[in-house]
């Protein structure tokens, strides 16, 4: 009697299961090998299996759109507003920029990076090392690869990685068992230095849109936008086709190339703040990055020049508050009282009440402080928001009343 094993076999079943799944597997080898000889990539080997890695290197005379890559810059500065610790002394080549192309955009336990983009300076140039994994089953692989690429560093550099990057890559290590190496080390994320510095002149900061405006550096046509590369990668594994693959590879290569663009642009910048080539509103941001770090006699140096230049009110009105703050918290009233004088003449209300707290306090002028609280009390009233005039009104009536009895308590004792 033919048993159920020799009836399907008969029927061909367990053969044709067999062919497709040969077939699968055919075509899956052909693709990876087709992207490996497409990118010129290599096979890496570790203890966790295989991955694919694709060099790069960027000779010293390359230009990133305007920008020379092998410009050296102090990241003293750039390390400081970062708010490294301050034993923390980096050089240039030994911070490993990273970035990642994942499988979604949102994040979370389900998200993982499928290439990882590292960009470092060697003796040869400026050097992008992409690491793929051409199968799920080969992240292991990828990040074992990882660690052992960052030992060779002491910082990472991402753009808006604090938030994304590296919580994602510290929780894919986490899922397959190892230790992230990222735990304990020294991170610089871009995004917030772009913040402090081009935010006067850019409302879009993204590092495409910085990319165009302040590297001149726009994008070919092997592009692919962010938000397809998780389905290009997706449809990869389904059909196996590696040629739509290099438009994302292209995609994390230029944003590698543009954050070490822009950290050498943004070093420049910090570095050279009073320098011609430098946009008068980054200089009004640079000069708030050192006060804010205490700088302040490069700060009131550089906000000095950007009174005298020809910014619009708000901008000057920045300007001179800022520089009146930090010759107040010095005590240097000679210097203060002038500045809160013209930004009352720009219409300040709060250097109003500056000028009639330092009468008031300092050289106990009980009229002229009067005056200028009503000066203050005048400008509050053309506010148009009614929410804002009544805070500062109470403010500065009760300033008012005080200062009154302060008046009549010291004609009080002249009378005696």
């Amino acid at each position: 009697m033919e048993s159920i094993s020799d009836r399907l076999k008969s029927l061909g079943v367990q053969k044709g299961f067999a062919k497709k799944s040969e077939s699968r597997d055919s075509r899956a080898q052909q693709g990876q090998r087709t992207l490996q000889s497409l990118l010129n990539g290599e096979v890496q080997t570790n203890f966790y299996g295989e991955s694919l890695s694709i060099r790069e290197v960027y000779p010293p005379e390359y230009r990133h759109g305007v920008t020379n890559l092998s410009h050296p810059i102090d990241t003293d500065v750039i390390c400081k507003v970062s708010r490294l610790a301050s034993d923390i002394n980096l050089q240039l080549d030994e911070i490993l920029f990273l970035d990642t192309e994942t499988s979604g955009l949102g994040g979370g336990t389900g998200t993982f990076a499928f290439l990882i983009g590292l960009g470092f300076y060697t003796g040869q140039g400026f050097q992008v090392q992409q690491l793929f994994m051409r199968d799920p089953s080969e992240e292991p692989s990828m990040l074992a690869e990882l660690i052992k690429i960052t030992t060779r560093f002491k910082a990472v550099l991402t753009y808006n990685g604090k938030s994304f990057d590296i919580p994602l890559l510290n929780n894919r290590y986490i899922l397959n068992g190892l230790t992230s190496p990222f735990i304990q080390y020294p991170h610089i994320d871009l995004l917030q230095i772009t913040r402090k510095i081009w935010s006067n002149r850019f409302d879009n900061r993204s590092l495409g849109h910085l990319e165009n405006q302040l590297l001149g550096f726009f994008r070919s046509g092997e592009e692919v936008p962010g938000w397809m590369i998780p389905q290009i990668y997706f449809d990869f594994l389904a059909d196996h086709n590696p040629i739509p693959l290099s438009g994302v590879f292209y995609h994390n290569k230029i944003d590698i190339l543009s954050l070490a663009g822009l950290t050498l642009l943004a070093g420049e910048t910090l570095s050279y703040p009073n320098s011609t080539d430098i946009h008068q509103l980054d200089q009004l941001s640079v000069a708030k990055v050192y006060q804010t770090l205490g700088r302040t006699e490069e700060a009131l140096s550089i906000y000095d020049q950007c009174i005298q230049k020809d910014l619009t009110p708000p901008q000057q009105l920045q300007a001179i508050m800022n520089s009146a703050e930090m010759c107040k918290r010095d005590r240097k009233w000679d210097l203060a009282l002038p500045l809160w004088k013209e930004a009352s003449r720009l219409g300040s209300i709060e250097a109003c009440i500056e000028i009639a707290k330092y009468l008031e306090h300092t050289t106990k002028e009980y009229d002229d402080a009067l005056a200028w609280t009503e000066k203050a009390r005048m400008l509050i009233l053309n506010q148009t928001s009614y929410y804002y005039q009544q805070m500062k009104l109470a403010e500065v009536e009760k300033r008012s009343r005080r200062i009154q009895q302060k008046t009549q308590r010291e004609k009080s004792t002249n009378n005696d």
